[in-house]
C-alpha cells in the first residue's frame, strides 16, 4: 500500500529531471543559432563591401583605366562572392536546421510538460465536442418526436368540433357523401340541390373515405389518421430540401424537431382538414425544384423525370389548396432564377432547361389550377345559393383590401388574436427568432439571406391572402413552416462555427423547444382534451324520426356543415333571410314534400312561429316537435 506512492514520486522526479535536461539542452541551442546568425551578419556585410568594390571596378572600367589588371581583380573577386554567397547558403540552411530543432524540442517540452500537468480535468477538444453536442441533439430530437407522436393523439376520439368546425365539418361531408357523387363534382350537400359546391380537388376526402372503408374506422378518426400521416410525411421533403440547400443532417435534424414541436402544427395536424396534405404535396414539389436546380439535373433521362416528380407534385399541391401552393411557387420561382442567371453568367444557359423547368414548375400546375377553378364557378353556378361562392364573388374575402393592410387593427386583431399570438404558437415564443438571430452576428451574410428569404416566404402568404389569413387562424399552416425554416436554419449556421457558438446554438435549440411544450400546454392541450359535443340531442332526434336520404332545412346556423354532418343528412342551411330569392329557388328546387324536418336554432328561434307559417303557406304541414341543444325541430 505504501510504496504506489513512493513510484508516484519517483516518476515525477526523473520527469523534472528530463525537463531540466531538454530546457538545457534548448538555451544551448538557442546559444549556437545566435552565433550563426551573428556570422551571417558579417559575411552579408562583407559580400555589401566586395559588391562595392565591384561596381567602382566596373566604373574604372568604363573608363578604361588600367583594364587588364582590373579584368583581373575583377574576376578573382567575382570567384570571393560566388564563395561568400555559398557560405551564406550553408549558414542559412544551419540556421533553419536549427530553428526547426529549436521549435520541436519546444513542443516536445510543452507536450511532456503537460502529460504531466493534465491529470484529473482534461478540456474537451473541438472533436469531442462535435460529438458530445450530436449527442445531445439526437436526444433532444428523440424527445420531441415522442413529445410529438403523443401530443396529437390527444382527444383522438373527440368530435370534430373542437376548433373551426365550420371548415371542418365541411371537410367531413365532402367525405361522406363522396362515395354517393361524381369526383369532379363531388357533394357538398349543405346548400340544397345540385349539391355540388366543389372547392379544392378531393384528393385529401378520397384517401379518408378509401381509409375508413377498408380500415373499418370510423370517418372522423379516419381523417384524423390521414392528417397526421401526411403531416409526419412532410419530414422527409423537408429534409431533402434543407439537406440540398447546404444543411449538415444534424442542422436539417433541428429544423424537424422544431417542426415536430410547434404547438400550432401538433393541433391543426390531427384536424379533419386538407391542410397537411396540401403541405406535403407543395414541400415535395419544391424539393424537386431544388434537387433539379442544384444538382442541374434538368436535361436528359434525369431531367425528364424530375419535371414529372416536379409537375405532379406541384399540380397536386396546387389543385388540393392553391392558398398553400402559392408561396412555395415563389420559392420555387427564386430557385429556378438562381439557377437561370448563374448558368447565363457561366454561358452555359440551355433553352431546353429553361422550357423543362418553366413548363412543369411553373405553367402545368398555374394552368390546372386555373382550369380547376372555372370549373369549380361552373358547378357552383347551378345551385341558387352556391353563386356567391365563386372566384368572382370571393375575391375580395381571398384577398382583401389595401385598407386592410394598411390599418393597425388588422395585425393587433390578426386571427382574432393577433400577429404576434400567431407567431407565438407556431414557434413556441417570438422571443425565440431574435435568439436565433443572434447567432448570425458575424457568421457572413448567406446564412443572413437564407434567413430573410424565408421570412420573406413566410410574409409573403399573408400578404396575398391577406382576409383569409387575418379571418382564419389555421391558414398559418401554408406558411409557418418557412418561420420555422428561418430558426432551424440560424441554429443549423451556428453549429458550424466555434465550440462556444455551437453550445449556444443547442442552448436556443433547448429554449425553443421548452417555449413549444409551455406554448402547448396553454393554447391547445384543453382545447384537444375537451370534447365538443356540437348538438348530439338534435341530430339523435333527426337520425331517429328521418331517413338517411332524407334532407332538412335549416335555420340559424349560417351555412355551416356542422349539424348536417352530425346528422349525416343532406340540408338546405337558411344563410339567407326568410323570403330571398335565392333560398326560394332552393327551395323550390328540392320541392317542399321533400323537406322532412324544419330546424330553427339559437337566435332564430324568435322567428320560429313566423317561419312556420310561411312553411305551412307552401305545403308543409307540422304534427310533431321537439327541443333539443337550443334547436326547435318540426317534423311533418
Amino acid at each position: 500500500m505504501s510504496r504506489e506512492p513512493q513510484n508516484e514520486g519517483d516518476i515525477a522526479r526523473s520527469q523534472s529531471l528530463e525537463i531540466a535536461a531538454l530546457r538545457s539542452s534548448l538555451q544551448d541551442l538557442r546559444t549556437e543559432l545566435d552565433r550563426r546568425e551573428k556570422a551571417l551578419g558579417r559575411l552579408t556585410t562583407t559580400v555589401d563591401r566586395h559588391s562595392g568594390e565591384i561596381s567602382g571596378l566596373n566604373d574604372r572600367i568604363e573608363n578604361k583605366l588600367d583594364v587588364d589588371q582590373l579584368k583581373l581583380e575583377l574576376t578573382r573577386l567575382s570567384r570571393e562572392v560566388s564563395h561568400l554567397h555559398g557560405k551564406v547558403k550553408q549558414l542559412d540552411g544551419e540556421t533553419n536546421h536549427l530553428s526547426s530543432v529549436t521549435i520541436r524540442d519546444a513542443r516536445s517540452q510543452n507536450r511532456t510538460v503537460t502529460a504531466y500537468t493534465r491529470s484529473e480535468n482534461t478540456p474537451l477538444s473541438s472533436s469531442q465536442s462535435g460529438t458530445l453536442c450530436k449527442v445531445v441533439v439526437a436526444g433532444l430530437s428523440l424527445a420531441c418526436i415522442v413529445f410529438s407522436l403523443w401530443a396529437v393523439t390527444i382527444g383522438w376520439n373527440n368530435t370534430i368540433f373542437d376548433n373551426h368546425g365550420f371548415r371542418q365539418s365541411q371537410t367531413a361531408i365532402t367525405t361522406y357523401y363522396l362515395r354517393y357523387g361524381e369526383f369532379f363534382s363531388y357533394e357538398t350537400p349543405i346548400l340544397g340541390p345540385p349539391w355540388s359546391i366543389p372547392f379544392e380537388l378531393p384528393i385529401y376526402q378520397s384517401i379518408v373515405a378509401a381509409t375508413s372503408k377498408l380500415l373499418h374506422l370510423p370517418l372522423d378518426q379516419a381523417g384524423r389518421l390521414i392528417s397526421v400521416t401526411f403531416f409526419y410525411s412532410t419530414f422527409f421533403p423537408l429534409f431533402v430540401v434543407l439537406r440540398i440547400r447546404g444543411a449538415s443532417s444534424m442542422a436539417a435534424l433541428v429544423t424537424l424537431d422544431l417542426f415536430a414541436m410547434s404547438p400550432f402544427y401538433l393541433f391543426w395536424s390531427r384536424t379533419f382538414m386538407i391542410e397537411s396534405t396540401a403541405l406535403f404535396f407543395a414541400v415535395s414539389y419544391l424539393a424537386f425544384v431544388a434537387y433539379a436546380t442544384t444538382h442541374n439535373r434538368v436535361i436528359g433521362i434525369d431531367g425528364w423525370m424530375l419535371a414529372v416528380g416536379i409537375t405532379l407534385s406541384g399540380t397536386l399541391a396546387a389543385l388540393t389548396k392553391a392558398t398553400t401552393f402559392a408561396s412555395f411557387l415563389i420559392a420555387a420561382m427564386l430557385l429556378i432564377s438562381h439557377k437561370l442567371w448563374n448558368d447565363w453568367k457561366a454561358a452555359n444557359l440551355k433553352a431546353s432547361a429553361i422550357g423543362l423547368l418553366v413548363t412543369s414548375a411553373f405553367l402545368v400546375p398555374v394552368i390546372s389550377s386555373y382550369c380547376w377553378t372555372i370549373h369549380t364557378d361552373t358547378v357552383k353556378g347551378l345551385n341558387p345559393m352556391g353563386s356567391f361562392l365563386t372566384s368572382h364573388m370571393l375575391e375580395r374575402w381571398n384577398f382583401g383590401t389595401l385598407d386592410q393592410r394598411l390599418s393597425l387593427h388588422s395585425y393587433t386583431n390578426f386571427a382574432f388574436m393577433g400577429i404576434g399570438h400567431v407567431i407565438d404558437n407556431l414557434v413556441g415564443s417570438r422571443f425565440v427568432i431574435l435568439l436565433a438571430l443572434a447567432l448570425l452576428m458575424g457568421l457572413g451574410l448567406r446564412s443572413l439571406r437564407m434567413f430573410i428569404v424565408c421570412v420573406a416566404l413566410y410574409i409573403s402568404a399573408i400578404a396575398i391572402f391577406f382576409n383569409l389569413h387575418m379571418i382564419h387562424s389555421y391558414y398559418a399552416y401554408a406558411n409557418g413552416i418557412f418561420l420555422i425554416a428561418a430558426i432551424g436554419l440560424c441554429i443549423s449556421a451556428a453549429f458550424k462555427a466555434g465550440v462556444v457558438r455551437r453550445w449556444a446554438a443547442v442552448c436556443v435549440l433547448g429554449v425553443a423547444i421548452c417555449t413549444c411544450v409551455v406554448r402547448y400546454f396553454h393554447e391547445y392541450y384543453q382545447l384537444q382534451e375537451t370534447n365538443a359535443p356540437g348538438r348530439p340531442l338534435a341530430a339523435a332526434v333527426i337520425d331517429r324520426e328521418t331517413k338517411p336520404t332524407d334532407s332538412i332545412l335549416v335555420y340559424g346556423l349560417d351555412w355551416s356543415s356542422e349539424f348536417p354532418y352530425q346528422a349525416r343528412r343532406r340540408a338546405i342551411m337558411a344563410w339567407k333571410p326568410p323570403g330571398e330569392p335565392a333560398l326560394q329557388h332552393a327551395i323550390a328546387n328540392l320541392g317542399i314534400s321533400h323537406i322532412s324536418a324544419l330546424i330553427v336554432c339559437d337566435n332564430e328561434r324568435s322567428l320560429s312561429p313566423t317561419l312556420l307559417t310561411n312553411m305551412r303557406a307552401t305545403g308543409f304541414s307540422v304534427r310533431r316537435e321537439f327541443t333539443a341543444d337550443n334547436c326547435d325541430i318540426y317534423l311533418p
